[in-house]
């Protein structure tokens, strides 16, 4: 791709973020239809196809709709979005009841988690929630026992974990395992961790004193406290961006979070 054109679709697709998140009312010019193209596979590379339709919805108003094909095309995707999205929530309050009953304290970190985060309050637009359009991943949970150390949990975290998938798999941080059909779920003895060990060690134990599980209404399970989420994604970002990498939507969760938590001022 020319240089010149590749410059102008990342610019145009900060722009339609900008529309879908309330921070503007429309382009800077209206897209080809090739150029519509390219926007939308840059929207499914960056997991943002949802977020980046409620933006092209509000551009309809202003006569900057992509080509009718695609605007289906669009519109059908953010459709199973969200319809995934409500599978996945009864997922989320399903597993942490099965926790519960098993003696754990819980909590749903990132995707599910932080979804709540999502509201428009932009002064030129009408409020509006966009967690059903969030694009989900797997489930994230937290698990501890108060009685327990963070040495003694972890372990007890594994055990349990191979109780239910024998074959479960452990990393660093977290264990996979296989407990439903159509999502992978994530075990986290920590729910993220640093490098540096005595930088770790200090993050482990904010980590433990401040996740304060908070109840989510929608999610209909706890979820962390918002100091928490401040302080874990972030240092969840910054792991990703030595090791692995950062997309977009683990940058619009922060983002979320930023503007919406009652922390930002």
């Amino acid at each position: 791709m020319d240089l010149k054109i590749e410059n102008n679709i990342h610019k145009l697709f900060f722009q339609l973020i900008r529309v879908a998140i309330g921070n503007a009312v429309c382009l800077s010019h209206t897209p080809k239809a090739e150029e519509w193209q390219m926007l939308y596979e840059m929207a499914k590379k960056q997991s943002l196809v949802g977020i980046c339709f409620a933006g092209v919805q509000r551009l309809v108003s202003q006569h900057q709709s992509p080509p009718e094909m695609l605007y289906l095309q669009w519109m059908g995707m953010a459709a199973m979005i969200q319809q995934r999205n409500e599978v996945v929530n009864r997922q989320c309050a399903e597993l942490q009841a099965r926790f519960s009953a098993d003696g754990w304290r819980s909590c749903i970190l990132k995707g599910q988690g932080v979804a709540s985060y999502y509201k428009v309050k932009g002064v030129r637009l009408d409020d509006k929630d966009l967690s059903p359009l969030r694009q989900s991943g797997d489930i994230d949970v937290l698990l501890w026992k108060d009685s327990l150390s963070s040495s003694e949990n972890r372990k007890a975290v594994v055990r349990y974990a191979r109780q239910i998938d024998a074959g479960a798999v452990g990393s660093a941080h977290h264990v996979a395992v296989h407990m439903l059909q159509d999502v992978e779920v994530e075990l986290h003895y920590e729910a993220s961790y640093m490098c540096n060990p005595w930088a770790n060690k200090k993050l482990q134990e904010w980590m433990r004193a401040n996740v304060n599980p908070k109840w989510d209404e929608r999610l209909g399970c706890f979820v962390p406290s918002d100091e928490f989420n401040v302080v874990f994604l972030l240092a969840h970002i910054f792991r990703h961006y030595v090791s692995e990498g950062v997309g977009l939507r683990q940058i619009m969760d922060y983002y979320w979070i930023l503007s919406n938590s009652p922390l930002k001022g």
